[in-house]
């Protein structure tokens, strides 16, 4: 994709992305089930090691959303004519999009580390509803939002 020259085509993509964000994790559900697990995934502690990294990247998520990503956004809703605010706003979503996406791809490695698709749905649904949260929305600037 292009770097977005303007506030409505860099919301245009982060949609598209959005979408394609989403539809990767029933991919991941479909080639679990359709692909031998690598071998190197079956290790003796895959069955722990898996969800601990998935509440890790939970607590990551948690952390960069509350810490990182409102000061993008700020800053965008300061200067949204300022194309650079504007590309420092989508990269932090990109970023936020990606560690919700590692849930899921922590519970395609589960699958495939010996366990049941049951015991990976939570990782799968976990990263399909962050992403699922995370829809761009338009960047209103506070002075429209206090007058």
């Amino acid at each position: 994709m292009a770097t977005p020259k303007t506030t409505e085509e860099a919301l245009q993509q982060m949609r598209f992305m959005w979408f394609a964000f989403l539809t990767s994790i029933l991919l991941y559900i479909y080639i679990a089930t359709i692909t031998p697990p690598p071998v190197w995934l079956n290790f003796r502690n895959a069955t722990k090691i898996f969800p601990i990294l998935g509440v890790l990247d939970l607590v990551y998520f948690a952390w960069f959303r509350t810490r990182r990503f409102p000061g993008a956004l700020e800053l965008a809703q300061e200067r949204p004519r300022d194309i650079h605010a504007i590309r420092r706003w989508v990269a932090a979503w990109i970023t936020l999009v990606a560690i919700a996406e590692t849930e899921a791809l922590f519970g395609l490695c589960l699958q495939w580390g010996n366990k049941s698709p049951r015991e990976a749905v939570p990782l799968y649904a976990l990263g399909f509803f962050l992403i699922a949260s995370l829809w761009p929305r338009h960047v209103h600037s506070r002075d429209s939002l206090a007058g």
